[in-house]
């Protein structure tokens, strides 16, 4: 192995560019010292390409080129440059980067990147690595893995984890290109203010952004993770989304300013605290409709705070969910600062559609879904055609704080209780102490103690199997088989029965 550095700026095919006129090979690493540029008018396969001060290596033109590092990109500890560059003239599609395991030095640059895609280019280019990890001492970095600032396509797809320990941005996408981002998962260590900490993505023109990965917010500081602010993009993310347990208030996973759609295709679950969320559609995002393929799960409280909502709902079209909504457990039970999460968290007019099941945690007062009293001119939505759902209540709370629309064609099941630890219903009987006083007894099931304990219901609700078969009767239908001879008498008709 050999460290081949430049000596002078060129394409990499021209032995004058290369110390001692020797071209890197496989088992070298190739730097760009301070002030060269290296224009790869070649494949390329290497150990590792680095760089220090100002030096990098170019894509340029139409032609797509594969780049090949065996071990890892370097960005250097004096780099003040981005490593590799498509600039201007850029328009090939297919350009592969096999970039390793991408390791980070402290960047000094404004706009360092291990990759910059400069304004004008088009096309596009895909990056593959093992890794990815920031430096926390990075200081001025608009980015630090892809800056993207043109019309060029970006995929990136890393085996491992990317991991952001920066206060900026790792993968920030400025232009109308799109983007598709896959990993093991994202993890952010350090606060890390707008616009995000892992993915970011700002701008005016059409977007497809696909996220693949398991969202993390590792981190006791406020921040974001994915950050998405342009009323064009669909974005998808296919994965689970939480912060952890020890993030504080404001620590948000994926916050929405505006986009056209967002998919998430994954299990949300808030933090430990009111104000941490698994992800904000904020009050900006008024043409987005949100698509929630999988469960919610308010966080839990602990000895600080309650649980945060595992998503904050501040706008939008339409929210719907494919799934169970579920509020979070508490730590302190009823009352105390431990209370557990709501699953959703709503503060406008946004219409939201749970076609699945609404739960209340056995410990918690919260409710699965909670409306602000100024937002609740519309009712939520619940269930689907030819689909059963639970609305679970319990002695603590309601699994809803407002009207609540039954989809036409839904069985929707009450129950009013609570669930063991091995998913077992254990029914409790109601207590309804915040009825309406003038509520006549007869109106109200029997055995129903409300108005502030003072009166009980008389009202007779009949078995199912004394109700003709089909008809419907307390959340199921009748059994009751009825004969012609039965007809006749209770009819007084003049029916002929034969053979009854």
């Amino acid at each position: 192995m050999a460290n081949i550095a430049t000596q002078a700026s060129g394409n990499w095919s021209n032995p004058a560019t290369w110390s001692g006129g020797v071209l890197p090979g496989v088992n070298d690493v190739a730097q760009a010292l301070t002030g060269h540029t290296v224009t790869i008018d070649q494949n390329v396969s290497v150990q590792s390409l680095s760089n220090t001060g100002s030096g990098k290596f170019v894509l340029t033109g139409s032609t797509a080129r594969t780049i090949t590092c065996s071990i890892s990109l370097i960005l250097a500890l004096t780099a003040t440059s981005s490593l590799i560059e498509l600039d201007a003239s850029y328009s090939a599609t297919g350009s592969i980067i096999n970039a390793g395991t991408i390791a980070a030095g402290a960047i000094t640059g404004t706009a360092a990147a291990f990759i910059a895609i400069l304004a004008g280019a088009t096309g596009s280019v895909s990056m593959t690595g093992t890794n990815w990890t920031g430096d926390s001492s990075a200081t001025g970095v608009a980015t630090s893995l892809v800056l993207n600032q043109s019309d060029v396509d970006v995929t990136i797809n890393v085996s491992g984890t990317i991991t952001n320990t920066q206060t900026t941005s790792g993968i920030y996408n400025t232009s109308s290109g799109d983007l598709s981002v896959t990993a093991l998962a994202f993890h952010a260590t350090n606060s890390v203010p707008n616009p995000g900490g892992v993915v970011a993505v700002i701008g005016t023109l059409a977007n497809t952004i696909s996220v693949t990965a398991n969202l993390v917010k590792q981190s006791s500081q406020s921040g974001v993770l994915v950050y998405i602010d342009n009323a064009l993009s669909d974005v998808t993310i296919t994965g689970d989304i939480a912060p952890t347990t020890n993030s504080n208030g404001g620590s948000i996973v994926v916050m929405i300013i505006r986009a056209k759609t967002l998919t998430i295709n994954g299990t949300l679950r808030g933090g430990y605290n009111t104000s941490t969320y698994a992800v904000q559609v904020a009050s900006t995002a008024t043409t987005c409709v949100t698509v929630i393929n999988g469960n919610l799960y308010g966080g839990p409280g602990n000895n600080t705070a309650s649980g945060g909502a595992a998503i904050d709902v501040q706008n939008g079209v339409l929210l719907t969910v494919n799934g169970d909504v579920r509020s979070g457990s508490s730590l302190n039970g009823d009352s105390g600062s431990g209370i557990g999460g709501l699953g959703i968290n709503r503060s406008t007019a946004t219409p939201v559609w749970v076609k699945g099941s609404l739960f209340i945690d056995n410990s918690s007062t919260n409710p699965a879904v909670q409306w602000s009293q100024t937002a609740n001119t519309a009712p939520l939505r619940v269930g689907q055609s030819g689909q059963t759902s639970i609305i679970q209540d319990n002695p603590r709370g309601r699994a809803y704080n407002g009207p609540i629309q039954i989809v036409a064609g839904a069985t929707i099941l009450y129950q009013y209780g609570n669930y063991g630890p091995d998913g077992t219903f254990y029914p409790e009987q109601p207590t309804l102490t915040n009825v309406d006083s003038d509520l006549s007894p007869a109106d109200v099931r029997d055995g129903v103690v409300y108005d502030s304990d003072n009166k009980t219901g008389t009202m007779a609700i009949p078995n199912e199997d004394d109700v003709l078969l089909g008809v419907p009767v307390d959340g199921t239908f009748g059994t009751k088989s009825v004969k012609m001879a039965d007809a006749a008498a209770i009819t007084g008709s003049q029916i002929e029965v034969i053979g009854a």
